[in-house]
């Protein structure tokens, strides 16, 4: 599918290495038509026809096998050069060099390589590539905002659960920081507009924070998790009210998932 073709792996471009990708199948990229299995979770009560639904639940990771060429000999510096750039300790974004894969990022991991020698000649390499998700990633969005302010947030995920983004809070005088999503809506599917506060902030002080993992730190480096609600922010599908409500700038970023 993706024959001599160039990438980029963990912000390194493979023309470094003179590789390019021979050869690139397997679940969720070749094999099916979104990478994508569900699993219902749901629960049979005694004497009663209908199942207790809870929803469903995406089991299924994207993961491929590579085979990365070199139109010259690989020798054993230049394998151990490449495995040092591949074979990362955690997830890093994989990018392929094709118009229909413009702004589209893996998050994965190479778990397995191995030497492909062409008449004795090691000229490629076949890895194994397992993903974080079912789900492929766009570039990097960045939005910027100060308070007090209301404006839209349009969530660009086309999957039907929510987005997280990250925080970064600088604060314009000592004060408190609330961020509400007006269109957030409960289990039942009823309006329930949800806020992320931290109170008793400094002046200056810059807030990171981390709402798919709940990582909060402060640049002053101190915790404020007692200063905190403990409600992470997150984005429903499509359109978003948010509000703004303190004296801070706010920068949003976030990567959205899609299907492949």
């Amino acid at each position: 599918m993706f024959k001599g073709l160039n990438f980029t792996f963990n912000d390194m471009p493979s023309e470094r290495f003179n590789l390019k990708i021979g050869f690139l199948g397997g679940n969720g990229v070749e094999d099916t038509y979104s990478g994508i299995t569900q699993q219902i979770e749901e629960m049979k009560i005694k004497k009663v026809d209908k199942p207790l639904f809870f929803g469903v639940e995406v089991t299924d990771k994207i993961n491929f096998e590579l085979l990365l060429f070199s139109e010259e000999e690989i020798d054993l510096y230049d394998r151990q050069a490449i495995d040092r750039w591949l074979f990362q300790k955690q997830y890093k974004y994989f990018n392929i060099d094709q118009e229909d894969y413009r702004g589209v990022f893996f998050r994965c991991i190479m778990l397995k390589g191995e030497k492909v020698d062409i008449g004795n000649v090691p000229y490629a390499i076949r890895v194994q590539v397992v993903c974080d998700s079912p789900y492929v990633y766009t570039d990097e969005y960045e939005y910027n905002y100060t308070s007090p302010t209301t404006f839209n947030l349009t969530n660009l995920s086309n999957i039907n659960d929510f987005s997280f983004p990250e925080f970064e809070i600088t604060m314009n005088s000592s004060s408190s920081v609330s961020i509400t999503n007006n269109s957030y809506l409960d289990s039942s599917g009823s309006s329930s507009p949800r806020t992320t506060s931290i109170t008793g902030l400094t002046s200056g002080e810059v807030i990171t924070l981390d709402n798919e993992r709940g990582i909060l730190e402060s640049s002053l480096s101190i915790s404020r998790f007692g200063n905190f609600n403990k409600t992470l922010f997150r984005l429903m599908p499509d359109d978003n009210e948010v509000v703004l409500l303190g004296d801070f700038d706010l920068k949003i970023t976030i990567r959205y998932r899609k299907t492949i």
